[in-house]
Formats: C-alpha cells, sequence, structure tokens
C-alpha cells in the first residue's frame, strides 16, 4: 500500500511496523486520512516549540473522531500522577520541558497483555490527520506538547491498528499503563441497586466474576469509592446504553456508551459527591445537581469553599452520589496504590514530618475508625479475622496473619476485634508491623484531608474551615 504522508521529513525516524497507510489506522476509518509529523502541524507562531510535555494534566486529554472515549479517559486519570506518564516515556529525556527530539523517534514502556509482560515500543512522530481541516484526526493536542498523541498511538500499535482501540475498555487501558493485573469491573444491572464486581482476565480483554465475587449495595459501594479514592486506584466509569446509537447525549448532559474519569470522590456536609470528566473536553457535562450551574453550590457555601469548582465547558463535573448511582452502571478499579498526585504543595510524608505528635495520632485515629467501618460488613462493631485481613491490607499489612493478630490485640477473648483494641495496638508504635499500620494510616488520612480541601497543616482551632491551597 502507499505511503499516505502530505507533509514528509528526510530527518526524521520512520516506524516501519506501523506503516502510514490503512494497515495502521484501520480499513473501518476515514480513507482520506493522510499522515504528518507532529512538529508539522501547526506551522503558526503561537506554538512555535512543540515539546513531550509542558506539564501533565487531565486537561491535556481531548478525544478526537476515534471511538477510544475509554483510552482517553484513562489516561486523563493517569495525568493526575504526573511522574508516572513520564515514566512511560524511555527515549528522549522525559524532562518536564523536554523539546521533542531531533529525529522523532520515541520509546514507550506498556505492559502487553498478550505476552503478560513489559514491552518497549517504538513510534514515529507522524499522526493521521484530516487535510481539509489540517488537525490531528483522533486524539488532540493541548497547547504545544504531545505526549498524549504519541501515547495514543503506541496504543494502537499494540493492539495492531488505530480502529482497535474502538470500544475497548479502561481495565485494559490501566493493565497497559501499570503493569497491574489486578483490576476490577463493578456492574450495575439498570434495574438494580446491587453493585457486582468481575476481573479483567489475565491474556485477554474480557472480565469475569471471581470465585468469591464481591457485591454492595449503593451506599456501601460509596464507602468502598472512597477507600479507593484512600488508595490512589486509578478509577474510570460507565454509562451502559439504551439505544443502539453509539454515545447518544441525553437531555441531562449524559452520554451512554460513554467513558468517564474518576478525579475526586468526597463526603463534606454531609454531602456525597463525585467529581467526573467527559474525555472530549467540552460543554457536554451533566447539568443536574452539583454540576457547573447548579444552586446547589449556592445552598453549600463551605462545600464551594472547600472544592472550589472550576465552572467551564472543560468536561470537568460534580454530581451526587445518589444520581451517579442512578446513571452509572460500570466503574473500572484498578488496584494499583499510585503516587505522586499532581497538585499538592508537600507529598504526604513530608506533611507527616510537620505534624505535632497529638494530630498524627489523631489523623492515625480517624484513618483506622474509616476502614473499619467499610469492613465492618454486618455492622456489628467487630472484625472477624476476614475483615480483620482487610483493613490489615489496608494498612500495608500481611493479611494472611490475621488470626495471629486477633491473638494479640484480642483483649476479651471473643475471637474478634473491635475498633478500641485495634487502635491500642496500632498507636502502641514498638514493633515495624506497628509503625508501618501507623504511617500508611497516617499517610491516608492526610492524603483523605487534601482531597477534602482542607489543610492538615492548618492550626486546629479552627481547622474545619481551612482551605489547603496546594490542591
Amino acid at each position: 500500500m502507499p505511503i499516505l504522508v502530505t507533509v514528509k521529513d528526510p530527518d526524521l525516524h520512520i516506524d516501519p511496523d506501523f506503516p502510514h497507510d490503512s494497515r495502521s489506522v484501520g480499513d473501518s476509518l476515514d480513507p482520506t486520512l493522510r499522515w504528518i509529523p507532529v512538529r508539522r502541524l501547526r506551522p503558526d507562531v503561537a506554538f512555535p516549540d512543540w515539546c513531550l510535555f509542558d506539564g501533565v494534566e487531565p486537561a491535556d486529554l481531548l478525544q478526537g473522531a476515534l471511538g477510544d472515549c475509554w483510552l482517553i479517559a484513562a489516561m486523563a486519570v493517569l495525568a493526575e500522577y504526573p511522574d508516572t506518564v513520564r515514566s512511560l516515556f524511555l527515549r528522549p529525556n522525559n524532562s518536564d520541558k523536554g523539546h521533542v527530539p531531533r529525529n522523532g523517534m520515541y520509546v514507550i514502556r506498556l505492559f502487553d497483555y498478550t505476552s503478560n509482560s513489559f514491552r518497549d515500543v517504538t513510534v514515529d512522530e507522524y499522526v493521521p490527520y484530516q487535510p481539509s481541516t489540517g488537525l490531528c484526526e483522533f486524539a488532540k493536542p493541548h497547547g504545544n506538547e504531545v505526549w498524549v498523541l504519541l501515547l495514543e498511538k503506541a496504543m494502537a500499535k499494540v493492539m495492531g491498528s488505530y480502529a482497535a482501540l474502538q470500544s475497548g475498555n479502561a481495565g485494559v487501558a490501566f493493565r497497559a499503563f501499570t503493569g497491574e493485573q489486578n483490576i476490577g469491573l463493578w456492574q450495575r444491572r439498570a434495574s438494580s441497586t446491587d453493585w457486582k464486581e468481575l476481573k479483567l482476565q489475565e491474556g485477554v480483554t474480557a472480565f469475569a466474576a471471581a470465585a468469591d465475587q464481591q457485591q454492595r449495595q449503593s451506599d456501601e459501594f460509596f464507602d468502598h469509592i472512597v477507600d479507593f479514592a484512600g488508595h490512589n486506584y486509578l478509577m474510570c466509569v460507565s454509562i451502559g446504553s439504551k439505544v443502539a446509537k453509539a454515545e447518544d447525549v441525553r437531555r441531562d448532559g449524559l452520554i451512554e456508551g460513554h467513558a468517564y474519569s474518576i478525579l475526586s470522590v468526597v463526603e463534606l456536609e454531609g454531602q456525597r459527591l463525585i467529581k467526573m470528566r467527559n474525555p472530549w473536553g467540552n460543554a457536554t457535562e451533566w447539568n443536574g445537581a452539583w454540576s457547573d450551574k447548579s444552586n446547589s453550590w449556592v445552598k453549600f457555601p463551605i462545600v464551594k469553599a472547600r472544592l472550589r469548582p472550576q465552572q467551564g465547558p472543560d468536561g470537568i463535573f460534580w454530581m451526587a452520589w445518589a444520581d451517579f448511582a442512578n446513571n452509572f452502571t460500570g466503574v473500572y478499579v484498578c488496584y494499583k496504590a499510585m503516587h505522586g498526585r499532581a497538585g499538592a504543595a508537600f507529598s504526604e510524608g513530608e506533611i507527616s514530618k510537620r505534624l505535632t505528635a497529638e494530630k498524627r495520632r489523631l489523623y492515625v485515629r480517624e484513618e483506622i475508625e474509616r476502614c473499619f467501618k467499610i469492613r465492618d460488613r454486618d455492622r456489628d462493631q467487630v472484625l472477624n479475622p476476614a475483615e480483620l485481613a482487610e483493613v490489615m491490607a489496608d494498612l500495608g499489612m500481611d493479611g494472611s496473619k490475621a488470626n495471629k493478630l486477633v491473638k494479640v490485640v484480642d483483649v476479651n477473648s471473643d475471637g474478634k476485634v473491635d475498633l478500641q483494641e485495634f487502635l491500642d495496638w496500632v498507636l502502641g508504635d514498638s514493633s515495624t508491623a506497628q509503625k508501618k499500620a501507623s504511617q500508611v494510616a497516617l499517610n491516608r488520612a492526610i492524603g483523605h484531608n487534601l482531597r477534602m480541601g482542607m489543610n492538615p497543616l492548618g492550626d486546629d482551632k479552627d481547622e474545619k474551615n481551612k482551605i489547603y491551597d496546594g490542591m
């Protein structure tokens, strides 16, 4: 097949394994597309210098004509952790302001599920574009940075073509970016309030129920979503489609058959809220309670002051958990704790060193209480060994030793552990396991406070109304 390149550059690398023709684009897509080096896309003076990164943030992600919302949404969540994004690019130097390399060759490390191993994917910088408009056909560049276009292209190469990226799922993207095999999909039938977990199967892109399938009611599932956020797990959501038309925009602004990123989950002033982003990055957003123009922000000024919503046609919006649970039908979760979340002036570790001993103990207590509430399924105020094992795993401990720990901390010898017994043990802070559990609980509590817009280093007397400017 002929190479369909409008602009050639003899100094740039051309990848022979992903040719510039319909084999790489896919026969089902627009045959009039041409290929052009990224650096030749915009010959205007507004963006004279293209660079790989110019800061990494969810706003970088703009979906194009390709039906890969699942991928763009997953990339937007990953962008909350800029160091992880940069680490995917092995060449050139992945500095924050690195210019594109002279030869236009990039190496991106992704996990290939077909070989069950990481793979260094080499791509050139030629991308499909529409000659009639002069714009990229698929993922769009944000400003003058190109990492989004190149990561989408690397995924297309791994999957076989750009067309192969249509109608995927965010779990596959999470696995490719992180190598994590433990990926969950919590599903809800349209007429049900129950959420049931499926697991991404090794070596394929499909999900299936595990032998010990978990199930949660809506209110209980919110606690788990908060817990997932506390672990910095990557999350995306989707809405099942009731019509044959793909990505159908409804009157409430939501899109059926579409994927969204979860950016934040909070419970504040009695309000359970979730912050999401549409990968289209435009004004197509939820328009109900807690949306950009909702009077909910007026009714709850403290919530507005804490969360500081950025109201504009950017695809980012808030909604109440009750509305979320009534509309969305799938939540994809990558069970790997991420590090280096963007926006905070200090890391959790740096903040913990600045806290007083009294406040450290207070935060540890609050986090352990949260863990107990989530894991105490029968709400009997005590944990059996199976529930305790989950709390131990939450706190970085070996959950398989739960029975042994019960014997150590079970003061009243009833075979279970209550909150005070476990708190007394953790705060004893003498063994390596106790110190680790205490530090993990402290870091999670600090992260929780940061997400709630509170300053963990603020004065105790006015802590409730502190706003953390590093968010």
